[in-house]
């Protein structure tokens, strides 16, 4: 063989070996994860949003919108099979889409008219065959007008999908007055239980809304109801939080005021304990500026209705050090806040997850803060993951953030995040590079186990045109899986994670 064959043949195998361990140079753990790719797709420049509203055995359904709506199903390896734009009209009747969702089996599509002096909710169900329209709508409740007010409609599903809460509500603020109309509905959307209220305020009626229903049938409104004006900054209470809860079949509503004594409340979000009482966690700060001082607890027992378990927990720069690499910054201080997600686990603890923001588009250091709170509010561990991304929040596609999945019947979170390729390279490099949805990225998956020991994977390597995973959200709460959109522009795929 002369000196040029052997060159070639040597570069011959020398490609062949690199291309056969291209996992290993990216330093992937495919044992951690399987992910399967579905075909690629062009959306529509106006599309709005993708969002999945169910998952069964045959697949996924998802419900776009573009220029108008359409319902579309993809089988187990992420094709898309079928795609249906909904008649949202009967005559010179226009209908407004308000809410759709796969619940116990069976495909719904809720849609409203308004009328003179009332709106009303009506439901229909979908063939999930054909994803047609079975001709069979009905109103499903009327809410009148309230002094020339109309109602707004809200929705929200249980962790294990068993309740669901419709609730109409219209809000009076020259009267200070909120009507409820709450729904929980159970399979075939029988009424478990349904209740109207009215609330009269002294003060502001609650704003920044959010709704929420257990698996008990349990349903809870929280709402800011008091925040402090600028001249008054002196004040013992800073603002208060006020959360109304439905619980007893709605036999029982309860009002509970939140408020801090020279603290600001920053944020809350709900879970529900695995002892039927509602868990609330966020961030407070003790001043006005950007930027928080630690994280909060409490519980909403039911049984005795009253607020107990309240606790603080102060961010502290030194235990709040990443332990997945030797990097130490200085930027511990969160200028900006976001609590994402809150999680009970099967020990009866909760995951409080929050994310670091500098509101600017470069240079940000978006780490990721974990607090683990017993049911009794006190701390059982905490831990942060140092993360440097470009983040935009005026753009509308941002492929920073991270998603959390959290099992229902286990104690360990999954954390997955896009970060630079270049911070798993062959060298080891001394500070983080920030990650940019137009260069070369890499999927992180971060396992935490029930004593807050982390472990970091690489878990895909991403080319320079390839999708980036847009929105890291996972759907599926009955099987290890996780369904994620990956875009680039107008070009889109679903990837599923199976753990």
């Amino acid at each position: 063989m002369t000196k040029r064959n052997f060159s070639k043949t040597w570069l011959l195998l020398l490609t062949i070996f690199l291309c056969n361990n291209h996992n290993l140079f990216c330093g992937i753990d495919t044992s951690k994860v399987q992910i399967i790719f579905g075909d690629k797709h062009f959306a529509n420049r106006n599309t709005e949003f993708q969002k999945i509203i169910g998952y069964d055995e045959t697949g996924f359904y998802v419900l776009r919108k573009e220029f108008r709506y359409v319902l579309e199903h993809y089988d187990n390896n992420l094709n898309l099979t079928k795609a249906v734009y909904p008649k949202l009209y009967k005559g010179l009747t226009t209908f407004e889409l308000e809410y759709s969702i796969l619940f116990h089996g069976e495909l719904y599509l809720f849609t409203s008219t308004q009328r003179i002096k009332k709106r009303v909710l009506h439901v229909e169900t979908i063939n999930k065959i054909t994803l047609e329209q079975n001709n069979d709508r009905r109103v499903f409740a009327e809410f009148q007008n309230f002094t020339g007010n109309f109602a707004d409609f809200h929705f929200a599903l249980s962790k294990r999908e068993q309740k669901l809460l419709v609730c109409g509500q219209i809000l009076a603020f020259w009267k200070k007055t909120i009507i409820q109309e709450v729904f929980v509905l159970d399979k075939d959307l029988s009424v478990d239980w349904k209740k109207r209220k009215t609330f009269i305020f002294n003060q502001r009626i609650p704003s920044e809304r959010k709704f929420f229903v257990d698996d008990n049938g349990n349903a809870y409104l929280l709402g800011q109801t008091y925040l402090v004006g600028l001249f008054n900054f002196n004040l013992d209470m800073k603002n208060q939080f006020l959360i109304i809860g439905y619980t007893n079949k709605g036999e029982d509503i309860e009002r509970y005021y939140i408020k801090l004594s020279g603290k600001f409340i920053r944020e809350l979000l709900m879970e529900s304990g695995n002892d039927n009482n509602l868990f609330c966690a966020g961030l407070f700060s003790e001043s006005a500026r950007y930027g928080v001082s630690g994280a909060m607890c409490f519980t909403v027992d039911n049984n005795i209705n009253k607020i107990t378990g309240q606790n603080f927990v102060y961010l502290d720069p030194e235990l709040s050090q990443n332990i997945l690499t030797e990097e130490v910054h200085s930027k511990q201080v969160m200028v900006s806040h976001k609590a994402n997600y809150l999680h009970v686990r099967k020990n009866g603890n909760f995951v409080l997850g929050v994310e670091q923001q500098l509101n600017q588009n470069y240079e940000n250091y978006n780490d990721i803060i974990l607090f683990c709170f017993r049911p009794n509010g006190e701390l059982a561990w905490r831990n942060t993951i140092l993360k440097k991304q470009s983040y935009n929040e005026l753009s509308d596609e941002i492929y920073c953030s991270y998603a959390m999945f959290a099992p229902l019947d286990e104690n360990k979170i999954e954390i997955l995040y896009n970060d630079n390729f270049k911070n798993y390279s062959l060298k080891p490099k001394k500070r983080l590079r920030s990650f940019s949805p137009d260069s070369k990225s890499c999927l992180i998956q971060v396992e935490i186990d029930v004593y807050g020991q982390a472990s970091k994977h690489v878990i895909h390597c991403r080319k320079k045109r390839e999708t980036t995973p847009f929105l890291l959200e996972f759907y599926d709460t009955k099987t290890n899986s996780i369904i994620i959109l990956n875009k680039r522009h107008i070009k889109y795929k679903y990837s599923k994670l199976v753990f």
